[in-house]
C-alpha cells in the first residue's frame, strides 16, 4: 500500500537545490532593473518579494535579514527583492545591501 505523502518525513525528501543563473546582476548597492529579478527567478519558480516604504523600513530590514540566510542556504537566495515604495525606503535597503527594486519602475 502507498504511503500517505503526509506520513513521509520531510528530511526523507530530498530538497531541490536551484543553480543561480551565473551572469545575473547581484549588485545591491542600486536599484535590480526588471531583467534583473526576472533573470534571478527561473520562469514558473516562486518569488519572494514584500514592498516597504521607509516608515516600514526597518520591518522590511528584518524581514530580508532573517529570509536571505533560509534561502540561500536551499539554493534560493537570488529569489527574494524588496520593493521599495519611496526613494527613503529605497535609499534604507541599498545601504544594507539588500536586493531593491523600485515601485516608480511598475508602471
Amino acid at each position: 500500500a502507498a504511503v500517505p505523502a503526509a506520513a513521509v518525513p520531510a528530511a526523507a525528501v530530498p530538497a531541490a537545490v536551484a543553480v543561480p543563473a551565473k551572469q545575473c546582476n547581484r549588485d545591491h548597492s542600486k536599484v535590480l532593473t526588471t531583467d534583473d529579478v526576472l533573470c534571478r527567478v527561473p520562469k514558473g519558480e516562486l518569488a519572494f518579494v514584500t514592498l516597504a516604504n521607509q516608515a516600514y523600513g526597518e520591518m522590511a530590514v528584518n524581514w530580508a535579514l532573517l529570509l536571505l540566510p533560509m534561502l540561500e542556504r536551499l539554493g534560493h537566495g537570488d529569489r527574494a527583492v524588496i520593493a521599495g515604495m519611496d526613494q527613503s525606503g529605497v535609499d534604507l535597503f541599498l545601504k544594507h545591501r539588500l536586493p531593491t527594486v523600485t515601485t516608480a519602475s511598475f508602471g
